[in-house]
């Protein structure tokens, strides 16, 4: 819906003369539109500024999935929106704000962060991100430059596996460390990696389909596709019910057996609590 009314009538009593009616604007009622370019919807941070100076928080509420209703007193070009996921799980593929138009304003360009972290020459593969995301702890150099290798390799023969793995474990740790924020960006990551481990092995397209979906709460969970895949992939390799209990989970036989997953040793992803704490979520330091 766009402008409710274009008027409304207001009664104004003025001393004993009796009643008159004045008029006074009725806001316009927009609603902003997030979601990925797969049509994921998104409740991602909606900012609104007059002629894009001084942006603050769009104020309104969620309706519905990905769909934000807020009201501006007039709509028109001098009122721009912008949007952006601060959950750190998506970022947009064509950054910029958008005019204000009734009855919505559509952000569709949302892509997870990984996609880009897959593409040769990813800032995955550069150990002086790693070092950034490490805290620039001394002790973690080898670390940084063991990581950027993992990745390089991965991103270059497709062993998803190893980074599947890699990522639940420092998911895990993370999140015992009290360090939630980069404990589900690795969470999202081990997800995404088995996901396309999967695909991989059943000769589709590695990220073809969005891996995960965010909850109520901003977490991520696997989407329902990634389950549906995966389930698929663990009946071709252990067989109808040989997995049973797991079936369509990112279990650690699973991880195992996609590409670099038995050549990865967990135990030498162990880190201290010290470094855990210290650790940032990585897309804090590739933005």
């Amino acid at each position: 819906m766009s402008k409710l009314n274009s008027v409304m009538l207001v009664p104004i009593l003025i001393g004993l003369s009796g009643i008159v009616f004045l008029t006074a604007a009725r806001a316009d009622v927009i609603v902003i539109v997030t979601k990925s370019v797969r049509g994921v919807p998104i409740n991602a941070l909606v900012e609104k500024s007059r002629d894009e100076t001084n942006w603050t928080p769009a104020e309104g509420q969620w309706i519905a999935a990905g769909r934000f209703q807020t009201e501006v007193e007039s709509c028109g070009n001098s009122i721009r929106y912008r949007a952006r996921d601060d959950s750190g799980m998506y970022v947009r593929s064509n950054i910029g704000s958008k005019i204000c138009s009734a009855p919505e304003v559509v952000f569709n360009d949302f892509e997870p962060v990984f996609v880009a972290l897959w593409e040769p020459g990813s800032k995955f593969s550069n150990s002086q991100y790693w070092n950034a995301a490490f805290g620039n702890n001394p002790g973690l150099m080898a670390k940084s430059e063991e990581t950027a290798t993992l990745f390089s390799n991965a991103i270059a023969r497709g062993d998803y596996g190893s980074v599947a793995l890699v990522s639940t474990e420092l998911s895990a740790q993370l999140r015992k460390a009290g360090n939630p924020d980069a404990a589900k960006f690795w969470g999202a990551l081990a997800i995404d990696a088995t996901t396309r481990g999967a695909m991989k092995s059943l000769g589709l397209e590695p990220g073809a389909i969005d891996s995960f979906v965010l909850n109520e709460n901003g977490d991520p969970i696997m989407s329902p596709e990634a389950r549906e895949t995966i389930a698929i992939y663990q009946q071709q390799v252990f067989g109808a019910d040989g997995i049973a209990p797991a079936t369509g989970k990112a279990n650690w036989a699973t991880i195992r057996s996609l590409d670099g997953g038995k050549e990865t040793n967990a135990t030498e992803w162990k880190f201290s609590a010290e470094a855990l704490q210290d650790f940032t979520a990585p897309v804090e330091i590739f933005n």
